[in-house]
């Protein structure tokens, strides 16, 4: 009974020794062909995966590192626009007490300055917020490194375990037929 199964289990059966025995050298060398077309596919796939996570992880990094460059700058331009916006504020007060004539004009330029003030503060604190964060990207791109380092890693052993098995497929039929002499 070769592959076929019992009719009390429904289970398929396991082969007698003869079944082995009965393989071709041509058939055993076959078999180990197409197991070593099986491990070089896995590893090409594994390959181009890797490489496309390497890839993609650079890419994320770069863009994370071009972000985190601009939220600096535009932290540095948003506390340069909040001085100059004290100070307009602190000389329009000057001017509205030594021009009486103007102060309804002078206290409409000093409200709307300290809006802006408080608009540069908001977007001061936006800008930090962001930087925040873009640090965070940066940190899981990071990790998205290592991850893809341990990939490759796992993917050199699998292919070591895959040539091991083909070695051992290939010894396997041998054995039996000395367990059965």
């Amino acid at each position: 009974m070769t592959g076929q199964s019992s009719s009390r289990t429904g289970k398929p059966t396991r082969p007698s020794a003869v079944w082995f025995t009965s393989f071709p050298k041509r058939d055993e060398a076959a078999r180990r062909a197409g197991l070593e077309r099986v491990a070089d596919n896995l590893d090409a796939t594994i390959g181009t995966i890797v490489t496309k996570l390497q890839g993609t992880a650079g890419d994320i990094l770069q863009g994370a590192r071009v972000l985190a460059t601009n939220v600096q700058e535009t932290d540095a331009v948003s506390a340069g626009v909040a001085d100059a916006s004290r100070e307009a504020s602190a000389n329009v007060q000057m001017i509205s007490s030594a021009a009486t004539d103007f102060s309804t004009s002078i206290r409409e330029v000093a409200m709307q300055s300290d809006r802006s003030a408080q608009i540069a503060q908001r977007a001061r604190a936006d800008a930090t917020r962001a930087s925040t964060a873009i640090g965070g990207v940066t940190d899981a791109t990071e990790t998205i490194g290592e991850a893809v380092h341990l990939i490759a890693a796992i993917s050199s052993q699998t292919n070591l375990l895959a040539l091991n098995a083909t070695i051992e497929a290939g010894r396997w039929p041998c054995q039996w037929l000395h367990l059965c002499r």
